[in-house]
């Protein structure tokens, strides 16, 4: 099954993924609004499967071969 997630959704998946500290600086770019909308969204995912998770890594590994 492939879910389709909102972006905000799709960011929620990836600070889940990167750990609080990272996650942290991220959200400190994002304005109150999203912060509270972003939040929202990890709260009521409680858990992301193994599945999306591996692909999220996949994608950050990708992203930073490319920045590299």
């Amino acid at each position: 099954m492939n879910p389709t997630f909102s972006t905000k959704e799709k960011v929620a998946i990836l600070l889940l993924n990167l750990g609080p500290e990272i996650a942290a600086d991220i959200l400190g770019n994002f304005g109150e609004n999203e912060i509270a909308e972003i939040s929202d969204i990890i709260g009521r995912m409680r858990s992301v499967s193994s599945e999306i998770s591996i692909g999220i890594e996949k994608a950050i590994t990708k992203l930073k071969s490319l920045i590299a």
